[in-house]
C-alpha cells in the first residue's frame, strides 16, 4: 500500500476538502436539468422501444425497437439508479431522486444495494475479507482469495453472469449466492439470523418477479399472437443492457493490475490514505 507521511495524508485530505466544497458549491439547477432530461430520455427510449416491438412488421424495425428498450435500460441502471441511490440527488430534496425511495428497473432490491454497495464496498474498498465486492463466491478476482476445485468453471461462470447479470447481482446483493456456494460464509449480509436472511431472499424474489412479470408475460400477452416476437424482444433488450453493465462492472473493479489490501494495511489509515486506497483499487478503461 502507498504511505504518505502524516503531513503528506493531511495536506491531501485538506485538498479534497477544497475540491468537495467546490463541486458542492456548483450543484444547482444544471444538475436538476440534468436529472430530468435523462429520466425524460428513459420514457422516450421505452416508449418507443415497446412501440416498436409489439407493432414492428420487419426486423430492421423490431430491432430498433429492442435497441432503443436496451439503452433504456441500461440508462436507468447505470446513469440513474446507481447514482441516485448513492444520493447524488438527495440535495434536489425531490423525492423522485432520493436514494431512499427510488426504485430502479434492475432485479435488485434497492435497500440491499445500499447495504452492500454503499455500505460495504465502498468503505472497505478491496480489503480483503472485508469487501464483499472481492468475494463473489463462485468467482476468483484475486490471486489472494485461495483456489477452490470450483473456480475451474469460472469462464463459463463469467459468461453465464454477463447475460443473467442483474439476477446475479440480485441473488448476490441479498446474501442467496454466498450462503448456498460459500458454506455459510458470507460477507454481504454477515451474521443474519436464519429469518432475516429468507427475509433478504423474499425481498429479491419479490423484485425479480416484478420485472419478469412485467417484461415477459404482460407486455407478451398483451401483443396476442405477436407475444412470441414480443417474448423474444424483450428477453434480448434485457440481455444487452446485462452485457453492458457486466462488461461496465468487470472493467472498472477487476483490471489488470489491481491493488488489494490486507485489513493490516488499511488498518489506522487517516482520510487521506483512504483516499489513496480507493484510487489504487479503482480501474480505469477504454471503451
Amino acid at each position: 500500500m502507498v504511505r504518505l507521511s502524516k503531513k503528506q495524508a493531511a495536506a491531501f485530505a485538506a485538498d479534497l476538502d477544497r475540491l468537495e466544497q467546490d463541486i458542492k458549491g456548483q450543484l444547482g439547477e444544471d444538475d436538476r436539468d440534468h436529472v430530468l432530461a435523462l429520466e425524460r430520455l428513459c420514457l422516450g427510449l421505452e416508449v418507443a422501444g415497446r412501440l416498436l416491438i409489439h407493432s414492428s412488421l420487419d426486423p430492421v424495425s423490431w430491432g430498433v425497437g429492442v435497441a432503443s428498450l436496451a439503452a433504456q435500460k441500461a440508462i436507468n441502471t447505470a446513469e440513474l439508479g446507481h447514482n441516485i441511490l448513492h444520493a447524488q440527488y438527495n440535495f434536489l430534496e425531490d423525492p423522485r431522486f432520493r436514494s431512499n425511495t427510488y426504485r430502479w428497473d434492475f432485479a435488485v432490491d434497492e435497500g440491499q444495494w445500499r447495504r452492500e454497495h454503499n455500505g460495504q464496498h465502498h468503505v472497505y474498498t478491496n480489503i480483503v475479507g472485508k469487501d464483499p465486492d472481492l468475494s463473489f463466491s463462485s468467482i476468483r478476482m484475486h490471486d489472494r482469495e485461495p483456489w477452490q476445485p470450483g473456480h475451474g468453471t469460472q469462464p463459463l461462470t463469467i459468461a453465464v453472469s454477463y447475460l443473467i447479470f442483474d439476477y446475479s447481482i440480485g441473488m448476490y446483493v441479498s446474501g442467496a449466492l454466498d450462503r448456498r456456494l460459500a458454506g455459510g460464509k458470507h460477507l454481504v449480509t454477515g451474521e443474519r439470523t436464519p429469518e432475516e436472511a429468507r427475509q433478504d431472499e423474499r425481498l429479491f424474489l419479490a423484485k425479480a418477479a416484478r420485472l419478469a412479470l412485467k417484461d415477459f408475460v404482460l407486455f407478451p400477452a398483451l401483443g396476442g399472437v405477436m407475444a412470441p416476437k414480443i417474448l423474444l424482444g424483450n428477453v434480448l433488450a434485457t440481455v444487452l443492457r446485462n452485457v453492458f453493465i457486466a462488461a461496465v462492472v468487470y472493467c472498472g473493479h477487476f483490471t489488470k493490475g489491481m491493488v488489494v489490501f490486507t485489513p493490516e494495511e488499511a488498518e489506522g489509515e487517516s482520510r487521506g490514505e483512504l483516499a489513496v486506497r480507493q484510487i489504487l483499487a479503482s480501474g480505469d478503461f477504454e471503451g
